[in-house]
């Protein structure tokens, strides 16, 4: 199970929960995607979700960890692929 558009909008109506748009999209990068192996249960989407909104609506608003957390993985991610793919340049062709 991932989060979706449509969870994310009966949260806001039936929650009665304030969710931005940037708080949605943080939702949706972490929480849309099965983490393979793994999947999500409602759960985990419930409570990760409660976690994140809880995060913003605190003092300060503190989503800024969230998005540095996002931008790491991201950047771990694009290095594995690297590794698997094999970077041209690091090869060394002999004519």
């Amino acid at each position: 199970m991932v989060l979706t558009k449509d969870i994310i909008q009966s949260m806001r109506q039936l929650g009665r929960q304030n969710i931005p748009r940037d708080v949605e999209d943080i939702l949706l990068e972490r929480l849309g995607n099965e983490p393979l192996p793994y999947t999500y249960t409602e759960q985990d989407i419930a409570e990760q979700s409660r976690k994140i909104i809880q995060q913003f609506h605190s003092p300060g608003g503190k989503l800024s960890p969230l998005r540095q957390l996002n931008l790491c993985e991201k950047t771990k991610k694009g290095k594995e692929n690297e590794r698997k793919i094999g970077n041209p340049e690091d090869e060394d062709i002999n004519f």
